[in-house]
């Protein structure tokens, strides 16, 4: 009993502000080398498997989602989400009892418990083929039509069915949740077990809402050493998918009545020069904001066909 009440006393009430400028200060301590992607809030380390990450802190999954945009705009790269827990960045409820963790490879010992509630994986849109099954069912089911006498379907040459490499590049986002309430003074075993126990034991008995905790975005960028089998940097400008951000502006273009190809180009052009800075102005051949005549002109064809859809949904109710 003495021994857990030393214990108990032993344990410090902190701020989430102190524990954030804590943490702020030991990654940046940690970081070693320059990249066109890296930050003050960032750290370079090397995981488990070997791989140079490039690891940033968050308080929120927005910030973290920014973070990647830059990652993404300074290397001429892109990532789509493999997968993802429900409610990632807003995680209330613990449905499961979750291993109470006190340090690894992308957070250093603060004294502070932890524990990882949630993840989100994203891909090098170049990555690994998550549909191969699908797409062969459709070849053969295309190549069945296709012996029919009365098959109309036409058929173009391509010379390059896929942009899926195989590359190995990720992007892994965990929500994580802190406890200030059970940190220790000093790094031991027997302090970490008391902490632990202590710890599960009220997660058992109140809510999270009842605990304070701090919730903090882990995001670990592969290194762009990671990249492989297919090109990026300059060479990859011509390559890229159009940013949500102008699919979001020609949708507002349409539904303003804007339908010519050449004028949504213009008024793209405009909302590019609005979105950067002139020193921040992205090269005129690069895809993501300066999209291709026929890249504009599908997306303008798919948002009158919503419209249509919504219209005749409106007639019929």
């Amino acid at each position: 009993m003495d021994e857990l009440s030393n214990f108990e006393n032993n344990v410090n009430m902190s701020s989430s502000e102190d524990t954030i400028s804590d943490e702020s200060e030991s990654i940046t301590e940690n970081t070693g080398e320059d990249t066109g992607a890296q930050d003050t809030n960032s750290a370079i380390c090397i995981n488990k498997d070997g791989k140079k990450q490039l690891i940033y802190h968050c308080k929120s999954h927005e910030e973290a989602l920014q973070y990647v945009k830059k990652y993404e705009l300074a290397t001429t790269t892109r990532f789509v989400v493999f997968k993802a827990n429900k409610n990632f960045g807003r995680t209330d409820i613990l449905t499961k009892t979750h291993n109470v963790l006190w340090d690894d490879f992308a957070i250093p010992y603060s004294g502070m418990p932890f524990i990882i509630v949630s993840s989100k994986v994203l891909d090098c849109h170049h990555g690994f083929d998550r549909n191969i099954s699908v797409k062969k069912n459709y070849q053969v089911k295309k190549q069945k039509t296709n012996m029919d006498d009365h098959c109309f379907q036409k058929n173009y040459v391509v010379l390059q069915d896929t942009k899926k490499f195989m590359c190995p590049a990720k992007i892994n986002m965990r929500e994580i949740l802190q406890f200030p309430d059970f940190k220790i003074s000093e790094r031991s075993v027997w302090r970490q077990n008391k902490a632990s126990k202590m710890l599960r034991e009220k997660l058992k008995t109140s809510s999270l809402n009842e605990i304070f905790h701090i919730r903090i975005i882990v995001v670990a960028i592969d290194d762009v050493s990671c990249h492989d089998k297919h090109l990026f940097g300059p060479a990859e400008l011509i390559a890229q998918s159009i940013d949500p951000l102008i699919s979001k502006k020609i949708e507002e273009y349409v539904m303003e009545g804007v339908f010519n190809v050449r004028e949504m180009k213009r008024l793209l052009r405009i909302a590019v020069n609005d979105i950067f800075e002139k020193a921040n102005l992205p090269p005129p051949n690069n895809r993501r904001f300066f999209p291709r005549v026929d890249t504009i002109r599908s997306h303008i064809v798919k948002i009158k066909q919503k419209l249509r859809q919504k219209c005749k949904s409106f007639i019929f109710l």
